[in-house]
Formats: structure tokens, C-alpha cells, sequence
């Protein structure tokens, strides 16, 4: 149960750092691409990434079966990008 709500709480978290990116895109978008927006852009992509290592990680410890399987997803997600 306890897991089921941290689950939960993380998801929201990372749906509202996609939400806030994407919202900084735009800005820098607007803006003409002018820098103003670009710091808090970065800074969110690496909590995103942080919080997304932090939730496989919590997976892996669960169930060490698959561990190192959502890097090697990500390998290849990045390698067929288009």
C-alpha cells in the first residue's frame, strides 16, 4: 500500500516537471530562444532524470531480476531515435 502511494506521488511529481518543461520550452520558444528560460529548462530535466533514476532504482532493489534493464531500454531508445 505504502509503495502503491509513493508510486502514485512520484508519478505526479514527474508528470508536473514534464508539465513545467514544457512550459519553459515555450517560453524560450517565444522569446526567441534568448537564454531566459534555458537555465530553469536544464535544471529541470536534470530533476526529471534524477527522479526517474530514483524510481528504477527503487524497482531494481525490489526485484533484482531486472536490474539494469530500464538503461538498456534507454540505450536503445536513444540509439533508434528519429
Amino acid at each position: 500500500m505504502e509503495d502503491q502511494k509513493n508510486t502514485e506521488l512520484l508519478t505526479r511529481e514527474i508528470e508536473d516537471l514534464r508539465r513545467r518543461i514544457a512550459e519553459l520550452e515555450e517560453t524560450e520558444i517565444q522569446t526567441g530562444g534568448t537564454g531566459s528560460a534555458f537555465a530553469g529548462l536544464e535544471k529541470l530535466r536534470r530533476a526529471t532524470g534524477f527522479i526517474i533514476e530514483v524510481i528504477a532504482l527503487a524497482v531494481e532493489t525490489r526485484d533484482p531480476y531486472i536490474a539494469g534493464h530500464h538503461k538498456r531500454v534507454a540505450d536503445l531508445a536513444r540509439a533508434y531515435r528519429v
